[in-house]
């Protein structure tokens, strides 16, 4: 996590308004609650995983600074789209399609229209690709997952139609780079 906090600069600071979009357990909001005293989060991931987070949060008695645990389809019913000012997709784009980025972008438009920031890891190739594995999880049963690689040109294309301007702003090298980047609206 704390790869991810350096590269959002002096953005991952007091009084920030995270949307955390494809926010699995909620680790980044935990990150930022031992570290920042003045500031809202909403996670948003897929139904089955969130109403077990929601009543994990309940016996953790969290405090006012979680908006909450939603499933992705309720974004527009909270008030995070309103009153955000950074997007976080820490992980998402690097398990969806290729199909999918464009969508997603879209939908938290509005955020980066009132300057806010999303902040994003993907993984960035020369060709697009995607890698499907299956693990073991802990109970021994399997664990699917992927893997999507963009092409700089690609991400650059869906970025530009919506008026998006982004820079990396940290990176880590596995078999293809997974790079941190910060997007905006353009000038």
């Amino acid at each position: 996590m704390d790869t991810f906090a350096d590269a959002m600069g002096d953005r991952f600071c007091e009084g920030m308004r995270l949307l955390d979009y494809g926010c699995g357990s909620g680790r980044f909001g935990a990150y930022m609650a031992a570290r920042l005293k003045d500031f809202r989060y909403w996670g948003f991931d897929l139904p089955e995983p969130v109403s077990r987070w929601r009543k994990e949060q309940a016996a953790l008695d969290l405090d006012s600074r979680y908006e909450g645990f939603y499933p992705l389809h309720q974004i527009e019913k909270t008030t995070a789209i309103a009153d955000a000012t950074d997007v976080l997709l820490l992980s998402i784009l690097t398990h969806l399609s290729h199909g999918a980025l464009f969508s997603i972008l879209a939908r938290v438009l509005p955020i980066l229209s009132r300057g806010g920031y999303m902040h994003a890891s993907l993984f960035l190739g020369d060709r697009p690709a995607l890698y499907a594995a299956k693990n073991y999880g802990e109970d021994g049963l399997p664990v699917y997952w992927r893997r999507v690689v963009y092409t700089e040109d690609a991400f650059e294309e869906a970025c530009t139609s919506l008026g998006l301007v982004w820079k990396r702003t940290g990176k880590w090298i596995k078999k293809w780079e997974q790079v941190i980047v910060s997007i905006r609206r353009g000038p």
